[in-house]
């Protein structure tokens, strides 16, 4: 959003003030409000390697993870990504995926939202089948991804994955609204957590704050 007073056009809402969105559903397991806290213990990321659309900066990114505390590679196939979201799941720390994002029409007015893995596509009624209904955790998701240069499909994207991952109990989900270049996308997560790395060896750190 960018304000526009008197025909003067100021910056984008976001780089000047804490912006977010939160879901409320009648059912589910989202939380009423974000938490306040979240401890950062675990850094779980999939990155899947694309033998047929590969993202070259994509590797950068993991490597500039690797180095964060309680990093864990997670392999980017359905088997792995389905043991990770199955039983107790993450308890704390953060979930990221650095990859694709697609979207199918499979009937007039209604679309299939999917992550891209190596082996197949994690669409959301599969993801919400693996996440075991007694998990206790709290997990932040982070998905750096898009259907590279298409904004609807981008757009429709972060509308499916978002609502799903709160729902299931996430204490937030960030995710692009745009189409996202590779090193645009790359170069965002790597500032962003090298910004949360460095604050928390002093302090805890405000994800509105290294997000602006």
């Amino acid at each position: 959003m960018v304000p526009i007073r008197g025909g003067v056009e100021a910056g984008f809402l976001g780089t000047d003030f804490r912006i977010a969105r939160w879901h409320l559903a009648k059912d589910g397991g989202t939380l009423a409000r974000p938490p306040q806290h979240l401890a950062m213990k675990e850094l779980a990321v999939i990155a899947p390697r694309y033998a047929d659309r590969p993202l070259p900066q994509a590797e950068t990114e993991l490597d500039a993870l690797k180095n964060m505390v309680g990093f864990l590679a997670v392999p980017g196939r359905y088997g792995a990504v389905s043991t990770l979201f199955g039983a107790a799941g993450l308890q704390s720390g953060i979930v990221h995926f650095a990859g694709h994002g697609t979207v199918r029409s499979v009937a007039p007015g209604v679309s299939e939202y999917a992550i891209q893995l190596e082996d197949q596509p994690l669409d959301l009624t599969t993801w919400r089948g693996l996440i075991h209904p007694a998990r206790t955790g709290h997990p932040l998701f982070f998905f750096n991804a898009c259907d590279i240069g298409q904004a609807q499909h981008v757009l429709n994207f972060v509308d499916g994955w978002a609502p799903a991952v709160l729902e299931a109990g996430a204490s937030g989900y960030v995710g692009g609204l745009w189409p996202l270049s590779d090193r645009g996308a790359a170069d965002f997560a790597v500032h962003f957590y090298q910004r949360v790395e460095t604050t928390l060896e002093t302090e805890s750190v405000s994800l509105a704050d290294a997000l602006r």
